[in-house]
């Protein structure tokens, strides 16, 4: 009798023992299972990070390529301007220089020989 009340001690403290690695094992699954979620929020978190960094990068490219393209409009317009005020300029010089042309009356042959007689004369 003393062996069953022994062996039944013996089973009694084995369930103990027993029942306490169970509920430490779903202890640890638990933290196991909370530290993947864990880890998983974490590697969403710098995704959506990364990607937020990634777009704001993308919008800061795209404002310089606007940028860059009205220095670019803003330079050809300028170029335009000042050859058109060139252009301007040029037209109105030949204008002059037409109606200079225009407004001296071709030397006469008695002219032409006064020059001609000064310039041997001097020499």
């Amino acid at each position: 009798m003393q062996k069953m009340s022994e062996h039944r001690n013996t089973n009694l403290s084995l369930f103990s023992v027993l029942a306490r690695l169970k509920r430490e094992l779903n202890r640890l699954t638990r933290d196991d299972e909370e530290l993947q979620q864990d880890h998983s929020l974490n590697i969403e978190t710098e995704r959506l990070s990364r990607d937020s960094e990634n777009e704001r990068l993308g919008k800061d490219d795209e404002e310089l390529q606007q940028d860059h393209s009205l220095n670019i409009e803003t330079e050809r317009l300028s170029r335009d301007s000042e050859n058109e005020r060139l252009g301007k300029d040029d037209e109105e010089l030949q204008q002059d220089h037409s109606l200079k042309s225009k407004n001296e009356r071709p030397e006469s042959s008695e002219e032409k020989k006064r020059r001609l007689f000064r310039s041997k004369m001097t020499v």
